[in-house]
């Protein structure tokens, strides 16, 4: 009777723990979904929406809106806000959404690698974003791709990097007190669980096709070797 009643109380905490468990990835989850859409998807649209309010219809940006059929409508939104254009800054127009979108990209950079155990290959992936951004600023200066060169750009380009950096490693480390022991604090995690870095994914890819076109050299091989065999036989 005793045993009996021990394991039913373990059964039940058993199956407690997992329905915490289950709770609390659930939160994990909607706290990094929070994080994509402040970060991320907030100031990748906010810097999009300046461009296409209230900047030249000559930039890339409007060929691909016309491409994809949506020239109408921006045509309409360019009409109903154009009367409030002369009030906003020289510095929202022209290099805020740059910021903006360099935020977004180091944001989203620092997510994913977030659970990088190398650090400085973590450093490099929350680096990359602004050493792209200053480094196409300066090989405009030089005449190396074309551009105008501005130095409010790159102020925007550092004043954009900086919280972004802050906000991976303030906002998203506190999901390890919220993370169940034995699994991820990122939901990106099981994409990469068989490949740690890039670097391994494409050498696994490489080896992978390298493997089979050896086998296909080797059966190739043989199928000369039979028809040679076969060739050489007396009619």
């Amino acid at each position: 009777m005793a045993h009996a009643l021990a394991d039913g109380l373990f059964s039940l905490l058993r199956a407690q723990h997992r329905q915490n468990s289950a709770g609390d990835s659930a939160s994990v989850r909607r706290f990094h979904f929070v994080f994509l859409f402040l970060h991320v998807l907030l100031p990748f649209f906010i810097g999009a929406a300046i461009y296409i309010l209230w900047r030249s219809q000559a930039l890339f940006l409007f060929t691909w809106l016309r491409q994809v059929g949506l020239h109408a409508p921006m045509l309409a939104l360019r009409a109903h806000f154009a009367g409030v254009k002369h009030l906003v800054p020289d510095f929202i127009l022209y290099s805020l959404p740059d910021g903006l979108w360099l935020y977004a990209f180091t944001a989203l950079m620092g997510f994913i690698w977030l659970n990088e155990p190398n650090r400085y290959l973590r450093l490099f992936w929350n680096l990359l974003p602004v050493f792209l951004a200053v480094g196409s600023e300066f090989g405009q200066r030089f005449r190396l791709i074309p551009g105008t060169f501005d130095w409010w750009d790159v102020v925007s380009y550092i004043a954009a990097w900086v919280p972004a950096v802050v906000s991976i490693h303030v906002f998203l480390s506190r999901t390890a007190e919220r993370t169940p022991p034995g699994s991820s604090p990122n939901i990106f995690h099981n994409g990469f669980a068989n490949f740690n870095t890039p670097y391994r994914h494409v050498r696994s890819l490489l080896t992978a096709i390298g493997s089979r076109a050896k086998k296909n050299s080797f059966r190739e091989e043989a199928k000369h070797a039979r028809q040679s065999r076969f060739r050489s036989r007396p009619v």
